[in-house]
């Protein structure tokens, strides 16, 4: 008799940002043109290790947040784009 296994996917927890993460996340980024490895790198040193991905999709909210605050000032935003993982 044969038995089949189902395998269902573990659903990963949610990584909390705290402000604290954030300064880390962006000290190691400002002013650096980030590769995809970076990412990986990035989550190893924040506490609770959050997922490469995760880290590139909070880099891309604090960048739309930042062009926000940059248009309402006559400050130029800086070119910077944030690769894919």
């Amino acid at each position: 008799m044969a038995t089949t296994t189902t395998i269902t996917p573990v659903a990963t927890a949610a990584y909390k940002w705290t402000p604290a993460s954030d300064r880390t996340l962006l000290l190691f980024a400002l002013g650096r043109q980030l590769v995809s490895a970076d990412f990986r790198m990035i989550a190893v040193m924040l506490p609770g290790t959050p997922t490469r991905a995760k880290v590139r999709a909070r880099l891309v909210i604090l960048r739309a947040r930042q062009l926000v605050v940059v248009a309402a000032t006559s400050l130029t935003a800086p070119s910077t784009t944030i690769p894919a993982v």
